[in-house]
């Protein structure tokens, strides 16, 4: 049997970190649910009512755009670096346009997944937190890089659930890997809500984002933030629109 990728790179180092991090959300879900109801008030005990059947917030006194993050399981199939099994993570990115990539490569798949569904627009928050800690792991350093094949795989998750299983057990609050989105950029990925210092979002800025004839358009909503379009093209691999599980 082989040896997994943390126990290859045991001789790995670990390296402080403090910088800026951008996370995209979809916000809105109290919209949603506002067309049931008649009133403010009745909509405010609906969500009452709703959040009472929801995993808690996790302890501490972070705003809810950045505690939500770490307060759900994960999807059916997990994240690229956590399983079923565990607490979400927060993911991030060092820049703003790989954030968006993200979110671009979500809803483009969304709409791919839908049968008669040809368009979709919803509104995207890119928001910023300073995150810090003495102890993470940069993946595209050494020894990783040499296994960023396996671990950034984007339609497998086989190598990168174990390693981030891994981070996770010795105590890693935070890590940095490349995308696997857009060339070039780089994502965050924290375990621990302790490393991020800001206990609200330092920024947050709006966008419109529509899926339209195979392209993901982000559109700023006022005037902070440029217009950037992600064409699914651009995250097929030989022609396939890869979706890991």
């Amino acid at each position: 049997m082989s040896l997994d990728i943390w126990t290859q790179c045991a001789e790995h180092e670990v390296e402080a970190f403090h910088s800026t991090v951008f996370r995209s959300v979809v916000p809105g879900a109290g919209n949603t649910t506002r067309k049931y109801v008649d009133s403010d008030s009745e909509h405010d005990a609906l969500e009452a009512e709703l959040d009472g059947h929801k995993p808690p917030y996790p302890r501490g006194a972070h705003h809810v755009l950045i505690a939500s993050a770490f307060r759900y399981p994960p999807l059916k199939w997990g994240s690229r670096f956590g399983t079923i099994n565990e607490n979400s993570l927060f993911y991030g990115a060092l820049e703003e346009r790989t954030s968006m990539a993200e979110r671009a490569y979500y809803q483009l798949r969304f709409v791919s997944a839908s049968a008669g569904l040809l368009e979709n627009s919803c509104t995207l928050n890119i928001f910023t937190v300073a995150a810090r800690a003495p102890n993470t792991i940069n993946l595209a350093s050494l020894p990783f890089k040499n296994f960023a094949k396996e671990f950034l795989a984007p339609d497998s998750y086989s190598h990168s659930q174990p390693l981030g299983a891994a981070m996770r057990r010795t105590n890693i609050p935070l890590f940095r890997y490349p995308s696997v989105r857009l060339d070039g950029g780089t994502n965050v990925g924290i375990f621990q809500m302790s490393a991020i210092m800001s206990h609200r979002p330092m920024t947050e800025t709006y966008y419109t984002l529509l899926v339209k004839n195979d392209e993901a358009i982000l559109q700023p909503l006022g005037s902070r933030g440029n217009t950037e379009s992600f064409p699914r093209r651009a995250f097929e691999v030989d022609g396939i629109f890869p979706v890991a599980g």
